[in-house]
């Protein structure tokens, strides 16, 4: 698929999706320097009125704030900070309750930053599943390195946590069983990382927020996965897809680096 179509389609998919969401109550984006949140807020561009940005704090790095206090201030865009060093005082119970709902911890004092700052009637729209879409796992790497079940724990593992003979031994049991297609006509890092990352990590921060709000995943349909895999591998890689979402839907947006790179706002 040519990068323009499936821009077209996902433009519109993302927009009506937003826009049937914003019915039921108000929307709440959270804004970083980087391309998801971008693109996310690009397609909720007729929703100003029923959505609410945020932005956490302390953030990685100073653009992470920086920006999306400038975009915010341009726009005219609800745009608040969330403090997470100001919110670990938890109420008696309230960690514990969070650990029942979700043993592996992300960060507790989003969760309570979230009840102090929205209501329950608001919903949460992520923007994490981009990622699948832009060849996560092979940006750095050749095109089709080796994948096995030693690979998959590493990958899994990533920044964090020891590997060992049963985690593989688990992997290969579940190669097996599931046919796991490395000759699928995909690659197998866009399946891996579909399945296992956003599985491993995202699942979790949804379990543990579910305390404050309903999350909604702006990709979230196998229409939405099937036009981000069937581009050509170095549009995935570069982005190209979602810099023309933002031009098509927003394209000021780009007037602010993403990332630190400035890109052009005039469609291409």
């Amino acid at each position: 698929m040519r990068p323009g179509d499936a821009a077209e389609l996902l433009t519109s998919l993302f927009q009506r999706l937003l826009e049937a969401l914003a019915q039921d109550g108000r929307l709440l984006l959270s804004l970083t320097s980087g391309l998801d949140s971008r693109v996310t807020l690009a397609a909720a561009k007729k929703l100003l009125r029923d959505i609410r940005m945020f932005t956490y704090s302390p953030a990685t790095k100073a653009s992470d704030i920086e920006i999306p206090c400038a975009i915010a201030d341009r726009f005219g865009i609800d745009h608040r900070m969330l403090a997470l060093r100001e919110n670990k005082d938890f109420p008696p119970g309230f960690r514990q309750a969070i650990t029942d709902n979700c043993p592996r911890p992300h960060v507790h004092s989003a969760a309570l930053a979230y009840i102090r700052t929205f209501n329950q009637n608001d919903l949460h729209i992520r923007s994490n599943h981009y990622e699948i879409g832009r060849a996560f796992y092979m940006k750095h790497r050749p095109k089709s390195p080796v994948m096995d079940a030693g690979v998959m724990q590493r990958r899994l593992l990533e920044k964090g946590g020891q590997g060992n003979e049963a985690i593989v031994a688990e992997f290969e049991d579940w190669i097996s069983a599931t046919a796991f297609p490395f000759d699928s006509g995909y690659l197998p890092q866009d399946i891996f990382y579909w399945e296992h990352r956003m599985g491993r990590w995202c699942a979790p921060n949804l379990c543990e927020s579910d305390v404050a709000f309903d999350t909604w995943a702006v990709v979230n349909s196998r229409l939405a996965y099937r036009a981000m895999l069937a581009v050509p591998f170095e549009d995935r890689v570069k982005g190209t897809v979602f810099l023309k979402i933002i031009r098509r839907a927003w394209p000021q947006l780009l007037d602010f680096p993403v990332n630190g790179v400035l890109h052009s706002s005039v469609a291409t």
